[in-house]
């Protein structure tokens, strides 16, 4: 229970005897009390009461708000879990090796399915647990690596880029590659190819 003495030095209070009391009926009651009350006290009680039905205007406003941005939220969420449900199924069904790695270029930090069969690996995981350096793992020839890494790093990619693999059972085989250099917020973030 608040009380207040009014001028006359009478208490004015309102309980809510443990019931809950809604804006609209405090808002109410608010009124109420003021009509019983000097010109003064009445001014501020009605002060309160436009107070509080603004505010509760306000309040109204923003949940409205909140539950439009938050069923934009959901929307945008379930739109993006699709996205990367399509990206993933294109990536590991590809035909073609891909991969990305570590900013230095020496380990895989992602690859597909393809890329693990063409260097041998049952697992895209086997493949970047296996694989401690790409230079001399991957690579059959050093020099073709250092022009490799070096044709990223002055065009940020390489087109049909050919060079000896070797294989996780010492096979060697040819391929092309098409890679470019990421970046993240301007610094390499790895390159894909």
């Amino acid at each position: 229970m608040r009380t207040r003495r009014d001028h006359s030095g009478e208490h004015l209070a309102i309980s809510t005897g443990g019931v809950s009391v809604t804006e609209e009926s405090l808002v109410d009651e608010l009124r109420t009390v003021a009509a019983g009350q000097d010109d003064e006290i009445a001014a501020l009680l009605e002060s309160a009461a436009d107070r509080i039905r603004d505010q509760q205007g306000r309040l109204q406003t923003l949940e409205t708000e909140l539950e439009e941005t938050n069923e934009g939220m959901v929307a945008l969420t379930l739109e993006l879990q699709e996205a990367e449900e399509r990206y993933r199924s294109l990536f590991e069904t590809a035909v073609e090796g891909i991969y990305k790695t570590t900013p230095d270029g020496s380990r895989y930090v992602m690859a597909n399915a393809s890329m693990a069969a063409v260097l041998g690996y049952d697992t895209p995981e086997s493949l970047q647990r296996s694989v401690d350096d790409v230079a001399t793992d991957v690579f059959v020839d050093t020099e073709r690596y250092e022009e490799y890494r070096t044709r990223l790093s002055e065009n940020d990619e390489i087109e049909s880029f050919e060079y000896r693999v070797r294989r996780r059972d010492g096979e060697v085989r040819w391929v092309a590659d098409n890679a470019r250099r990421l970046y993240d917020d301007g610094a390499p973030a790895g390159d894909r190819g």
